[in-house]
């Protein structure tokens, strides 16, 4: 199947198996949001020899697709055609941040400490993140910088950093902007340090 709005390009190859000259004249294709490029006929292979050209879909609407590459050869069966077809569906803009809150317990003899938040793209087209914030004294990320585009199926990591500069509960909030369906996730963080007490 195919997106809506992502495009796609596929090489194909016409080989000359026998054992003459092969003239390619011309290469064309019928179908919706179907173009070839890369030809340029009439081509004359000869034995053994092979040309390519590029098999272009650029889908803006969901539905089945239909389609027909025409190749026109001087071979006694008049040329090959090539039949395409697939299911064309919209997309779908979905990521997933995980886990939902960090904690970081109670810091007793480091300075600092971090755990790792992963984005995945759980949709079939491209996700953009757009911005990570983080609200709340103490925390901070590290790991990925913004725009980050996942391609679908695709992750990246996030560490935050709990670094409190004195004794106390912290709490905070890592948001990630994107153009997702669901466009505001938030992380909810909280830590307490005690380090410096007896």
């Amino acid at each position: 199947s195919a997106t809506v709005g992502a495009a796609a390009s596929q090489t194909l190859k016409i080989s000359n198996s026998g054992g003459g000259s092969l003239t390619v004249s011309q290469v064309s294709v019928r179908g919706t949001s179907l173009s070839v490029t890369g030809f340029s006929g009439p081509k004359v292979l000869t034995a053994g020899e092979s040309t390519s050209f590029n098999l272009n879909l650029n889908p803006k609407a969901a539905g089945t697709l239909n389609g027909l590459v025409s190749i026109a050869t001087s071979s006694p069966v008049s040329g090959t055609s090539l039949v395409v077809g697939g299911e064309i569906v919209n997309a779908k803009l979905d990521l997933s941040v995980g886990p939902a809150s960090v904690s970081f317990g109670t810091l007793t003899g480091s300075k600092s400490a971090a755990q790792s938040v992963v984005l995945k793209n759980t949709g079939n087209a491209e996700v953009t993140v757009s911005e990570m914030v983080v609200r709340g004294k103490g925390f901070s990320i590290t790991g990925a910088s913004v725009p980050l585009k996942l391609a679908s199926a695709q992750s990246a990591t996030v560490d935050v950093v709990f670094a409190p500069r004195a004794v106390g509960s912290y709490s905070g909030t890592l948001m990630v902007l994107s153009n997702a369906s669901d466009s505001s996730i938030s992380v909810e963080l909280n830590g307490k340090d005690q380090s410096s007490s007896t």
